[in-house]
């Protein structure tokens, strides 16, 4: 089923997308308080902004699957899409070439599962107030476009989830890569490709948290590590395979742990932790 949309579709109740429904251009508005949307089998999203003051809920095996350009904002407040795990986001499995653009601004995505499919078709932009969250116990949330994700907003790991970078990154001005939070929830943050932080970008690790770089690079910005914070240990930048953090400012509380090669040609290291090899 195809709902072509010239206006706006305004949900004030459960709502569930089957296999198979595509909804076309126009808004798609979730309200505050209202029931959820509910993806229960590969549903498309094709040139519609989502208005987001609810839930979006993408469930365990399924796929929201982007065409053209696709906003989740948020609408009052930060709405949610939650992914379940074995879920996905992604481009068509058909396409053969046409560049789609997921934009995740003032909204969460959280959960388990993955956005992308390693085409380079998907164009993913996590806007200033977006968030893109492992938040699973013992699973794992990958970023995988096969494109350079642009983020001015928050990547992040808690809940003892782990989220798997295994795209390029431009951090922007308010981007942030977290492993944990300063709430006290820890998590994992696996960087397999680059990562390249304006000045003002931040990856941190929180205590009890890890910052797991697999051949993978830091550039610029400002990279942190915490102190070991009551139960929790300190926080840690784990180097494997052959990895590097470059033109940087460290500010080492914790732990940088070098298990491969870790080359760290920073700008400045401020270090009260531990450096190890």
């Amino acid at each position: 089923v195809t709902v072509n949309n010239d206006g706006v579709i305004v949900v004030d109740t459960d709502l569930i997308l089957t296999d198979g429904t595509t909804v076309s251009g126009g808004t798609l508005t979730l309200d505050l308080d209202a029931g959820e949307v509910d993806i229960g089998g590969s549903a498309t999203l094709d040139g519609v902004f989502v208005s987001n003051s609810s839930l979006l809920q993408i469930d365990t095996g399924t796929t929201l699957t982007i065409a053209d350009t696709v906003t989740l904002g948020g609408g009052i407040g930060v709405g949610e899409v939650s992914m379940e795990s074995g879920s996905k986001i992604a481009e068509s499995s058909t396409d053969t070439g046409s560049i789609v653009f997921l934009d995740n601004t003032n909204n969460t995505i959280e959960g388990a599962g993955q956005i992308g499919s390693g085409s380079g078709l998907l164009a993913l932009t996590n806007s200033q107030g977006g968030n893109i969250d492992a938040t699973v116990s013992g699973a794992t949330l990958t970023l995988y476009t096969g494109d350079a994700i642009v983020n001015d907003g928050a990547l992040a790991a808690i809940n003892g989830a782990t989220l798997v970078i295994d795209d390029e990154v431009n951090n922007d001005g308010n981007g942030v890569i977290d492993a944990g939070n300063s709430s006290g929830a820890v998590g994992t943050v696996k960087i397999e490709k680059t990562v390249t932080n304006i000045s003002t970008a931040t990856v941190a690790a929180f205590a009890g948290s890890t910052v797991e770089l697999d051949s993978g690079t830091i550039t610029g910005g400002k990279v942190t590590t915490a102190p070991a914070n009551g139960s929790a240990s300190a926080g840690v930048i784990l180097g494997n395979g052959t990895s590097a953090i470059d033109n940087a400012t460290i500010a080492n509380n914790g732990v940088i742990d070098a298990t491969g090669v870790l080359a760290l040609n920073a700008t400045a290291v401020t270090n009260v932790g531990l450096l190890e090899a």
